[in-house]
């Protein structure tokens, strides 16, 4: 799997915990969703802010902000640092996002798992 779908991957398994729950989605903060992630996979704040960007525009992914009242990513006009980077954003799987939600889900499962080293170890 490339890296960029298992970042993905991990991104959406997120938003499906909130998806599930609320139809608001689950609130997130990018630290809180870095750290998540970084359990899985190595990635940099920048890597993760682009990959939920691009899952929004391919309309995997919905990304709001709660401001008085809920604002879409592409309607709000304070920037990426003040959404991404002051206080929580909402992710959601809408619809459409949920197929290829499943299919990054099959090709994970088909991929081969690490074997562990045969002997001792020199620790």
């Amino acid at each position: 799997m490339l890296p960029s779908h298992k970042l993905e991957l991990e991104i959406l398994r997120n938003a499906q915990w909130g998806s599930d729950r609320d139809h608001d989605g689950w609130p997130t903060t990018m630290g809180d969703l870095g750290n998540i992630v970084r359990r899985a996979m190595e990635c940099t704040d920048t890597m993760l802010e682009d990959a939920m960007k691009r899952l929004h525009e391919d309309r995997q992914l919905r990304l709001r902000k709660l401001v008085n009242k809920f604002v879409e990513y592409e309607d709000f006009n304070a920037g990426d640092e003040e959404f991404f980077y002051r206080g929580d954003f909402w992710l959601l799987i809408p619809p459409q996002g949920r197929p290829y939600y499943e299919a990054l889900l099959a090709k994970a499962a088909d991929e081969p798992k690490p074997k562990p080293p045969i002997g001792f170890s020199a620790a």
